[in-house]
């Protein structure tokens, strides 16, 4: 089932392309960042537990330890 207002449908081609994201994807968006926006601060944040840190550094609020519930209605 589609969720709604999400126009996108799983399919091989996108599960290709995220497991192919790191070696095909990720070097021409770092060069394009490279390139076209210097001036801006790149944050890579590779785990939960960075993200809470960052989050934390910022004084943002902290994430759930749980994703949020999907009513049963929309399963």
């Amino acid at each position: 089932m589609q969720a709604p207002g999400c126009p996108e449908r799983w399919s091989w081609t996108f599960l290709r392309w995220v497991w192919n994201y790191r070696c095909d994807s990720r070097p021409r968006v770092l060069a394009a960042l490279a390139e076209h926006a210097r001036h801006a601060d790149v944050v890579t944040l590779r785990s939960r537990a960075e993200v809470r840190r960052y989050l934390a550094a910022l004084g943002g609020e902290q994430p759930t330890a749980t994703p949020p519930t999907i009513p049963s209605g929309d399963r």
